[in-house]
């Protein structure tokens, strides 16, 4: 699926949409250990609908897809994603089968990557992620 129209779809399935903030608060959901989101692209609106999630002091460690023609469809793009996060607080990498690897910012991502969004706080409270950093 996607949100996005594709040559294949020969008419368009409206749906009703929330933002995360809007769903937490909904819920009564008062704290999130972890995201992941793999969403075609679509990513950039899903972290600016959860800001406040995000930005708090306990946000949650977050794994997401990205891909430069995914996240075009949109009009955005890995960068675009990782500025947004950073500016939430987060820092990226990527796993290497035995490590976390910071990437950039910038870095671009040609094809479907798996990345790590961390906050400091987050690292410094897990082992695990001492030990893979």
């Amino acid at each position: 699926g996607s949100l996005t129209k594709r040559g294949e779809a020969d008419r368009p399935i409206e749906i009703e949409m929330t933002t995360v903030d809007d769903y937490c608060a909904a819920q009564s959901i008062s704290r999130v250990d972890l995201m992941k989101v793999d969403v075609e692209g679509a990513e950039l609106l899903v972290f600016r609908g959860a800001e406040r999630l995000l930005s708090s002091k306990e946000a949650p460690i977050i794994m997401f897809e990205t891909d430069e023609v995914l996240t075009a469809r949109f009009g955005s793009s890995s960068a675009l994603i990782k500025t947004l996060l950073q500016q939430y607080g987060f820092e990226f990498y990527r796993y290497t089968g035995d490590r976390l690897e910071p990437v950039a910012v910038n870095e671009l991502h040609r094809k479907q990557e798996d990345l790590f969004a961390l906050k400091p706080f987050q690292i410094e409270r897990h082992q695990l992620l001492q030990r893979l950093c």
